[in-house]
């Protein structure tokens, strides 16, 4: 089965990616939240750790 973001393979999103998550980051959060962060959430920040619109296409 092929992937339906197969036509983005070919692109580069890194200046779209953050700064590398870090142990204390995620310490951090958990501390200010007041909350345990679910292991599948963190794994996933470790992918892909949120990102910005390069062009911001809604106004508040």
């Amino acid at each position: 089965m092929e992937s339906i973001f197969e036509e983005f393979e070919d692109m580069d999103f890194d200046e779209y990616k953050l700064n590398e998550l870090t142990a204390g980051d995620i310490l951090d959060a958990e501390a200010n939240l007041n909350i345990n962060l679910p292991k599948e959430y963190i794994e996933l920040l470790k992918i892909q750790n949120g990102g910005i619109f390069k062009i911001q296409c809604f106004t508040s």
